[in-house]
């Protein structure tokens, strides 16, 4: 899985590489799925305990050196077309806790842990 990330701040760095790199060398990270960010926190809990459905994905789709995981878990579906996306939350024809208010209207980064999330259901997404 290639990523690029920019982080402007008092300094601008950009990375571009494997997961698994940018994991190792940042403090924090932003996922983004459809051109918007999904969520933001920091490294080590976005990787375990992603709140986002795409992020709980894209961790879950991640290959282990260790071998540790016995069968990688594809997200279904494909990313929308960035010139024709879906009404509400972007993801919403790939999530598994998707409903009418994901598919009429586009969450709000809100406050989930030490994460910030856009998702309605945050807490049901926690629970599993």
């Amino acid at each position: 899985v290639k990523i690029r990330a920019v982080t402007i701040n008092v300094n601008f760095r950009y990375v571009e590489g494997e997961l698994n790199y940018l994991f190792e060398n940042a403090d924090v990270v932003a996922v983004m799925y459809a051109g918007r960010i999904v969520e933001t926190g920091p490294v080590e809990t976005i990787i375990r305990a992603p709140r986002h459905p795409y992020t709980k994905g894209l961790i879950g789709s991640i290959p282990t050196l260790t071998g540790d995981r016995d069968t990688l878990t594809p997200i279904p579906g494909a990313v929308p077309p960035l010139s024709d996306m879906p009404r509400g939350c972007a993801f919403h024809p790939r999530c598994t806790l998707a409903d009418t208010l994901c598919q009429q209207t586009r969450p709000e980064m809100r406050a989930a842990g030490v994460s910030i999330a856009a998702c309605h259901h945050l807490e049901a997404e926690h629970m599993r």
